[in-house]
């Protein structure tokens, strides 16, 4: 159960960094379509 616990936490945390990763990367796509236009 410790050792499933211990996967389950270190996925918890690879999505959270991809989803901010994700949200960074859209940022900058709307940024970059402001200042083109």
């Amino acid at each position: 159960m410790g050792m499933r616990f211990c996967v389950l936490k270190k996925g918890g945390v690879h999505t959270d960094q991809i989803i901010a990763y994700l949200m960074f990367l859209t940022l900058i796509y709307l940024i970059e379509r402001r200042s083109h236009r």
